[in-house]
C-alpha cells in the first residue's frame, strides 16, 4: 500500500531533498546535488521560476512509513501563454517502484486538472531551463552537466503510467 502526501513542513521538504540520495545510493554514476541549492531551487523566495509558475510536491511512502518516491506537480503559467498552452509539467521524479510512480502520477494528474490542465509533461526540474529529460541509455557514464542521471527503470515506470 502506497501512501501519498503532499510535502507541507520542512521536516518533508527534508525528506524530499534527501530521497535521490537514497534511492541513487549504488550508483557509482550519480552525482548527487548539493541540498542547500535543491532547497534553494524549490523556494519560492529563492527562485525567480516561481513568479511565474507553482508548483506542489508529494512524498509516496510505503506501510512502514518509509518514504518510496516523490514528484513536483508544476503549472507554470508563462510557459502555457506563450506557447498557447494547457499543460502542468511533472519533475523531481523518484520512485522505488511502479506501485509508488502511479500513485505519484496519479495525484500530480489530479493536482494538474484541479487548475484545469489539459495535460502533463516531463521531466523538467522545474523547467526546461533547468535540468530536464530522462536518461533511457548510457547508464554506464557519467552525466553531463545538467543532464539526468537515473535509474534504469525510471523509463518503464513512466511509459506505464501512459506517458512516451
Amino acid at each position: 500500500m502506497i501512501e501519498i502526501r503532499t510535502v507541507s513542513t520542512r521536516r518533508d521538504l527534508a525528506l524530499f531533498i534527501d530521497y535521490p540520495y537514497k534511492r541513487n545510493a549504488g550508483d557509482p554514476h550519480w552525482v548527487p546535488p548539493l541540498r542547500l541549492a535543491e532547497r534553494d531551487r524549490l523556494s519560492s523566495d529563492k527562485n525567480a521560476f516561481f513568479a511565474h509558475a507553482e508548483a506542489q510536491l508529494f512524498l509516496a511512502s510505503d506501510e512502514r512509513g518509509a518514504v518510496t518516491g516523490r514528484i513536483a506537480a508544476i503549472d507554470d503559467r508563462l510557459h502555457n501563454e506563450t506557447h498557447r498552452a494547457n499543460i502542468a509539467m511533472f519533475g523531481f521524479f523518484e520512485a522505488a517502484s511502479s506501485e509508488a510512480a502511479r500513485a505519484l502520477f496519479d495525484v500530480a494528474e489530479r493536482w494538474a486538472a484541479r487548475r484545469g490542465r489539459t495535460a502533463m509533461r516531463g521531466p523538467v526540474n522545474p523547467s526546461m531551463n533547468e535540468s530536464a529529460g530522462l536518461l533511457i541509455e548510457g547508464f554506464d557514464s557519467d552525466p553531463a552537466l545538467m543532464m539526468p542521471h537515473n535509474p534504469p527503470e525510471y523509463a518503464s515506470f513512466i511509459e506505464g503510467c501512459g506517458y512516451a
